[in-house]
């Protein structure tokens, strides 16, 4: 349990209740054979984190409370949350419950071989990524305050956040569906490694690794891409998955071409003084797109409303006590929806180059 500013059931905004656990399993083989100059390494392994972030009070208080339009699910406890400028915010976070479970399968086989002067390993690897989200995001409501309907004058002078409240005139108002989503996603790795003693005073690392993690796809195709390239003909629109593959599934095409060098030399200079250096290009992958800008988050599958009012309007177009709007989450409208875009289509693992050099 993280306290939060206020006691419950104001909290504050920032009370949660923080679970987690961790499950995993490990078969490994290890095989000496060649006289002893080879040895084999199979591994299989499975892992899973389970974990989430709910809301202290375990009652609906906003239907109790007479709450108006938010979004109804058993698990949707507590407050909406108040956010009032210059003052402690009120009401339960926003994004709780947010549960959440990751299951990562892997097979991996490796082979060093000494030979000579040649200490050579090779390997390959295969992982399975599978993500699966519920959170709810702000499906209990989020009111926001700044003042501006107390003001002395309209669009000029201070008001005050508190009042506002008091009168329920937001300035701006949030509301969404939760999200259910399950991602998959299959990495695949293959490397050659060579220790190679030159002479007993230079020992050269030469390698290369070829890399492929595939992008995330939507188990049950739950996505929408809202076309941000003006080439396309379909700009300005949600497209829906049109095909079987990765690559149609995830808006992305595939980064097949990933292969990074491995170099590197130690010298021994003299008696005393060693060189080392060594350069090597890493890719990550696994992170991909920021979450917010993934396509499982745009209509029908995930529906967020912004709800502003202008600095002069006379009175909010959310008042607290009328609540949302019956259509505010109505899938077939698009006007004032958050939405996310996959673009460039043809986007690139995340490349960074690493060196040293050093004189021991």
């Amino acid at each position: 349990l993280e306290p939060g500013n206020l006691p419950l059931p104001a909290s504050g905004g920032n009370t949660a209740v923080r679970t987690s656990r961790a499950n995993t399993a490990t078969f490994n083989w290890t095989r000496l054979f060649g006289n002893g100059t080879k040895v084999n390494e199979f591994r299989v392994a499975y892992s899973r984190l389970v974990g989430g972030i709910d809301t202290p009070t375990q009652s609906q208080l906003w239907k109790e409370f007479g709450f108006r339009g938010l979004f109804d699910r058993q698990d949707i406890n507590g407050l909406p949350f108040f956010n009032l400028a210059g003052y402690t915010n009120i009401g339960d976070r926003s994004f709780a419950p947010d549960p959440r479970k990751g299951d990562v399968r892997q097979i991996m086989d490796n082979l060093n071989w000494t030979k000579g002067r040649h200490s050579i390993r090779t390997g390959v690897k295969f992982r399975q990524f599978i993500r699966w989200a519920g959170i709810t995001n702000f499906a209990r409501g989020q009111f926001n305050f700044n003042g501006q309907f107390t003001r002395p004058q309209a669009g000029s002078g201070q008001g005050d956040a508190f009042a506002d409240a008091l009168l329920g005139l937001t300035n701006t108002s949030r509301l969404s569906t939760p999200l259910d989503v399950r991602r998959h996603s299959n990495a695949y790795e293959l490397f050659l490694q060579d220790n190679y003693k030159v002479t007993s005073k230079l020992t050269l690392n030469l390698g290369v690794r070829w890399e492929y993690q595939a992008p995330f796809y939507e188990q049950n195709n739950k996505v929408r891409n809202f076309v941000v390239d003006p080439a396309s003909p379909d700009f300005g629109q949600l497209v829906a998955v049109r095909g079987d593959s990765v690559e149609a599934r995830s808006f992305q095409r595939r980064d097949l071409n990933n292969f990074s060098p491995r170099i590197g030399f130690a010298l021994q200079a003299t008696d005393k003084t060693v060189i080392r250096g060594g350069y090597g290009a890493f890719y990550d992958a696994v992170a991909q797109l920021p979450f917010g800008s993934q396509p499982t988050q745009n209509p029908p599958f995930y529906l967020q409303v912004d709800i502003p009012t202008q600095a002069l309007a006379a009175t909010s177009n959310i008042i607290v006590r009328n609540g949302f709007p019956g259509d505010a989450l109505d899938a077939s409208v698009i006007a004032g929806r958050s939405l996310a875009a996959v673009w460039p289509y043809s986007f690139p693992d995340a490349l960074t180059h690493q060196w040293n050099f050093n004189i021991q």
